[in-house]
């Protein structure tokens, strides 16, 4: 669309192929513009002659006159709509290209002119649907009901959390309360502001087509905001990777700790896919990222934003653990805890799914009345888990009759016993809860477990010997019984990966990636740019590779093409590590990890807790 006339600090001027002028800058600042005749003709000529070539690939009218020769190609009108049109069409085989310096102020006002000029309106854009829904639509107009969709929150120094906010549909005013229908809670904006590069205008209201931020402190990326009175209406969420980086963060002072937990609480909620937890034996901050590098911009923001030295232990990677046997088992319990008789029995079986996540299904007898009960019975219990009142949960009852299949008789009395189908739904729900919550905890290293259906196949319990208590200590045992039986593995996050590298380098990284970091190579192509045109003397590897292979990868991928090769990384899924032996030598490995590990606050001075860190020590040892 342009050629740029002058290079780097002689770079001053552009010429634009469609007017055929050269748009000078007079000043530093690039405020000053005016508009000459171009003095190299043969050159403006050429690349017109390229521009107008590749647009009559795409217009047959353009291609007609080109051939013609015809002075109309001076209509520029015409080359626009051309462009524009051929833009819509085909957003992928074609691409203006603007010439410019973001640092100097050159080459902005054109290409914001061409951003006005060539890309669609929102009232070109086909109609939004309902995530959920697909045939439920909704045109992009004023005249419509609210659909706006919040994509970015940040922090301001002065106003606070503001949502970057596109909308859609319908109208948004200010000091009015929305739904966000994606997590379905209250949302209160409290003033809407005009974007203006770093400056913030208040205006009243906003309607369909704009983008504005939102003073809320209820946002959150990836939700959809109708109004309060409106049916449900989701636009697809955002779709974040799972963590699977994690380091520890070390600060300077415990005087930090307040500063730091705020300034972290501030970046996550501008970054849904950065997760912050607290080890509960140390208390240190640990942050769970997408790879090295996003953890190490957290670190310089904190440093930059917030003025909060830290630093980053080794990094580690999250593994899982999965089972490779169907198992089941049956376990009564029964104790006497305080003078108080406890008791419940179950039978539960576990087996390996192809699914990353687990399943937990009930296959004792009952009615189709207690699956429908049970679940409003959860649906209401979610909704009123920050309430104190909860008459409306217990109000549902569990539908199945109270049939008595057997009785006991020991030193507490005799008590009858009752089919698992009939328990009241409060303890019901603590059973569930339970299961789910323990299925976070695998048997070796006690990494969450994936892959597992878990099935409830029957069980027994007495009225008042029944309580979560003695579920709990059930549910518990009746895991540890599983640990010698289901053969668990040790599974691991491996990566999709592409390679883009030298011809000359292909043969020693394809080495490197099978023989040293266990990847596996799926296809060699061509390196091509976004175009489809072949980049002369470049390769694409795609493959996979475990993730913990990965650390350190940038650095020896570079050493290995004289720096000419980079690499991209996206989650794939979780896979096994290996055999046995590898097993084994990953659990001595986490072993030792845990055993070196300051088992204290980092704020703490090391020759005040050598007791504590030698007794953590040997406790470690002792539980490998």
């Amino acid at each position: 669309m342009q050629i740029p006339v002058g290079e780097t600090d002689h770079f001053n001027s552009v010429v634009d192929l469609i007017t055929q002028q050269e748009i000078r800058w007079l000043d530093k600042l690039g405020n000053e513009i005016e508009f000459v005749e171009f003095q190299n003709k043969a050159l403006l000529k050429e690349k017109r002659d390229e521009l107008l070539s590749e647009i009559s690939l795409f217009d047959d009218q353009i291609a007609d006159l080109y051939l013609e020769d015809s002075k109309e190609l001076l209509n520029q009108q015409l080359l626009i709509n051309a462009i524009r049109k051929a833009l819509h069409s085909n957003p992928t085989k074609i691409c203006p290209v603007y010439v410019g310096s973001a640092l100097k102020n050159r080459g902005i006002q054109p290409l914001l002119d061409a951003i006005g000029s060539l890309l669609p309106s929102p009232q070109e854009r086909p109609p939004i649907f309902d995530f959920k829904n697909p045939n439920l639509l909704r045109k992009l107009d004023k005249s419509e009901k609210l659909t706006a969709y919040m994509y970015k929150i940040i922090q301001d120094a002065d106003l606070g959390p503001l949502a970057f906010t596109r909308i859609y549909s319908g109208q948004i005013d200010y000091k009015t309360n929305f739904q966000n229908s994606t997590k379905d809670e209250a949302v209160k904006v409290q003033n809407i502001y005009r974007v203006r590069a770093n400056k913030y205008v208040p205006i009243t209201s906003a309607t369909a087509g704009d983008i504005v931020a939102l003073q809320t402190k209820q946002g959150s990326p990836g939700s959809t905001i109708i109004n309060n009175n409106d049916p449900q209406f989701v636009l697809q969420p955002l779709n974040l990777p799972q963590c699977v980086f994690f380091a520890r963060l070390e600060y300077e002072s415990s005087k930090d700790k307040l500063k730091i937990d705020q300034a972290l609480q501030t970046l996550q909620m501008e970054d849904d896919s950065l997760k912050i937890t607290l080890d509960e034996e140390s208390q240190q901050i640990i942050i769970g990222g997408q790879g090295e590098l996003h953890l190490e911009i957290v670190v310089q923001r904190l440093k930059e934003d917030f003025g909060l030295k830290t630093t980053l232990k080794k990094m580690q990677v999250e593994y899982k653990e999965s089972i490779s046997e169907f198992a089941s088992d049956t376990l009564k319990y029964q104790e006497v805890i305080k003078g108080r008789p406890l008791w419940f029995e179950l039978e539960l079986t576990l087996e390996p799914i192809e699914s990353q996540t687990n399943e937990l299904i009930f296959d004792f007898e009952r009615s189709n009345d207690f699956d429908a009960a049970y679940k409003e019975f959860k649906d209401r219990q979610k909704q009123q888990n920050k309430s104190a009142n909860d008459s409306q949960i217990r109000f549902i009852k569990n539908p199945e009759k109270v049939v008595q299949v057997d009785s006991i008789i020991d030193e507490n009395g005799e008590e009858a016993v009752y089919d698992l189908a009939s328990m009241p739904f409060t303890l019901f729900y603590n059973l569930e809860s339970m299961l789910q919550a323990s299925l976070n905890k695998g048997f070796l290293l006690s990494n969450p477990l994936i892959g597992i259906r878990a099935t409830i196949e029957s069980g027994r319990y007495i009225t008042r010997r029944t309580t979560e208590l003695a579920i709990g200590r059930c549910v518990s045992q009746i895991m540890k019984n599983f640990a010698d039986k289901v053969k668990p593995l040790i599974m691991e996050p491996v990566m999709n990966i592409e390679i883009s590298c030298p011809n000359k380098t292909v043969q020693s990284i394809m080495n490197d990636l099978i023989s040293v970091r266990r990847g596996k190579v799926d296809e060699i192509l061509d390196d091509k740019s976004r175009f489809g045109k072949e980049i002369s003397g470049r390769t694409i590897i795609k493959g996979i590779i475990p993730l913990s292979e990965t650390v350190g990868y940038s650095t020896q991928i570079r050493s290995l093409s004289q720096g000419e090769a980079y690499f991209t990384t996206q989650f794939k899924n979780y896979g096994y590590v290996g055999g046995e032996k590898e097993i084994n030598q990953l659990v001595l490995r986490e072993a030792n990890q845990n055993r070196k590990q300051d088992k204290k606050p980092t704020s703490f001075k090391r020759n005040k807790s050598i007791q504590f860190k030698l007794f953590i020590v040997y406790s470690s040892v002792i539980k490998y």
